[in-house]
């Protein structure tokens, strides 16, 4: 088998062009193919779109995109390329001629009706799923290279030749180690594949998601030459390194792998995927089994004996949504900059890291004063919805998505709640319980049909959310709903993520099921 590496390029091509620094929390979320060699990547966070050439080593342009657009889904048309928000609701055209961009993108009504933005809808299978025949185009099955569950696909690209390009995600968990039973989590393997007319496998690719630190919801995107330019920030050292477009080729596919994806019905035998490019790090993979995703209910081995009160799910939703409904209004001094200014009579200013106070980009674009929604994410936070009013009343800065910037023993003067805040308020526990010790207050959850309204998807020392249900996306892709306190959407928010999201993520449950 063909080892799958980088391209040759020439001087100033996609190989490692610089995006930006990942210190967010939350990376740019999508790249996609204008014209030529030139790509867009979408930065919710900046609130902006930029547009970057392989003969540059920064954008050639750049527009924003309208205060409180969610982006999420891309729609290729020939001349642009539609982005629709995540509630479905409204949509922004980003025309495939970066010189035609204005300086901030138009906001449209958005229908599920309407046949010209929709995607190609899959339907699942035995063996994975199926692409429907759309926009010329026939049905393309996409099956699973190991023995896993073929959990999403999409056509990245088509171009004049007639070859069409696919991502696709196989989902199982991690085997736990005898040690460690409760080390169990989400895996996620991610390839690109090039299909000839006929439905051949010609050329496939394989991510580096496990080293990528943070994952958008498009990622990668084709040029013209067939190649892929991805979007990643890779972690090296135990450290993410800074966002990249990074130029990989693809690989031949074995000839039984070839035969595999031209097969009908199940398979009886499995091909060894492709390694990742010799440009990444490896990660050694631990043993597996195929999760089951099929629905079914709780077994009593799921259930946690606790003697602590655990709220009923009806109380868990209800705090869920009171947090991510909570209506505020923001004024001038919600905003000020805390290592400038002194917030509280006689509080002085105590910062130490002034580049980690960053406020919710949306905030800094909103003329005040004006209404919001969401009780805002602020690094650290852990505020009840009693006490965060009392804050925004009393001055205080209305969240801080940058870091911990305030000095030993000085007081916090921002107001809000982080990732696992939100978590600890909503299920009342008696402290701020971080990421690092939530193991140890929850059980695992096996499979991720068993999960319930509630339950988190935890990654210690980085971020948790709470979940809501599973979703079917383009009629059959895994789609989980989450609410979550993230610098993404800058405040508590319902997201909705792809499994790859989640990648090397534990599923948890505190209390049993009730």
């Amino acid at each position: 088998m063909c080892l799958l590496g980088l391209l040759p390029a020439p001087a100033g091509a996609f190989t490692e062009i610089d995006v930006r620094q990942d210190h967010d929390g939350a990376g740019p979320s999508h790249i996609f193919h204008l014209h030529d060699s030139v790509v867009a990547v979408v930065d919710p966070l900046d609130g902006s779109i930029s547009a970057y050439a392989d003969t540059h080593g920064a954008p050639v342009r750049t527009a924003s995109i309208p205060v409180g657009f969610h982006p999420w889904r891309l729609v290729r048309l020939p001349s642009s390329v539609a982005i629709i928000s995540e509630d479905g609701r409204s949509r922004i055209e980003v025309a495939r001629d970066q010189t035609d961009w204005p300086r901030e993108f138009a906001l449209s009504e958005n229908h599920a009706s309407d046949a010209a933005y929709r995607v190609a809808p899959l339907v699942r299978t035995s063996a994975g799923v199926s692409l429907h025949p759309f926009r010329g185009a026939g049905a393309l099955p996409i099956r699973a290279i190991g023995p896993y569950y073929v959990a999403s696909a999409r056509e990245l690209e088509r171009f004049g030749d007639g070859r069409r390009y696919v991502l696709w995600k196989e989902y199982y968990m991690s085997e736990p180690p005898p040690e460690e039973p409760d080390e169990q989590r989400i895996k996620v393997n991610v390839y690109v594949g090039r299909f000839e007319r006929d439905g051949t496998l010609s050329g496939l690719a394989a991510l580096p998601i496990a080293v990528m630190s943070r994952v958008g919801f498009d990622y990668a995107t084709i040029l013209p030459d067939g190649t892929i330019a991805l979007l990643a920030s890779i972690v090296a050292d135990g450290k993410p390194g800074p966002f990249k477009i990074y130029h990989l080729a693809f690989a031949k596919p074995s000839p039984y792998l070839t035969a595999l994806q031209k097969a009908v019905g199940r398979a009886r035998h499995w091909a060894y995927p492709p390694p990742v490019p010799d440009i990444f790090p490896i990660a050694v993979p631990k043993g597996v089994f195929v999760a089951a995703v099929e629905g079914g209910r709780d077994s009593a081995a799921d259930a946690v004996e606790q003697t602590r009160p655990v709220p009923p799910r009806a109380e868990l939703r209800r705090q869920m949504d009171a947090y991510r409904d909570h209506r505020w209004t923001l004024v001038e001094a919600n905003r000020r900059n805390p290592c400038s200014t002194m917030i509280t009579p006689g509080v002085e200013i105590g910062c130490r890291n002034q580049s980690r106070f960053v406020l919710p980009s949306e905030q800094e674009r909103l003329r005040t004063p004006v209404a919001m929604r969401g009780v805002p994410y602020d690094w650290g936070g852990s505020d009840s919805l009693e006490r965060f009013d009392d804050k925004i009343k009393r001055g205080f800065i209305a969240g801080n998505i940058g870091g911990t910037f305030w000095s030993a023993g000085s007081r916090r003067v921002t107001a809000g709640v982080d990732c696992s805040g939100l978590v600890s308020n909503v299920w009342h526990l008696d402290h701020h319980a971080g990421t690092s010790e939530l193991p140890d207050l929850t059980e695992p959850v096996a499979r991720l049909d068993r999960m319930r309204v509630g339950d988190v998807l935890l990654l210690p020392d980085h971020h948790v959310a709470l979940y809501r249900e599973q979703v079917d996306l383009d009629g059959a892709s895994i789609g989980i709903r989450v609410t979550e306190a993230a610098s993404r959407c800058g405040s508590v928010c319902d997201s909705i993520y792809e499994i790859d999201h989640f990648q090397d993520y534990m599923l948890r449950r505190f209390g049993p099921e009730r």
